[in-house]
């Protein structure tokens, strides 16, 4: 949801050549306690599942 935090930014690497950057994030969750994880994927625009 909107506002809810995944984690911190800890380092930013800049592509010499490109769109992308590498981004370094540090968890806001202790992965370990983790019994369930929920992935949602938006379907791409114009198409259909």
């Amino acid at each position: 949801p909107k506002g809810l935090s995944m984690g911190k930014v800890v380092r930013v690497k800049k592509k010499e050549y490109g769109l992308f950057q590498e981004v370094e994030v540090s968890p806001s969750a202790d992965f370990s306690r983790l019994e369930e994880v929920m992935v949602i994927l938006r379907p791409a625009s114009g198409g259909k599942d």
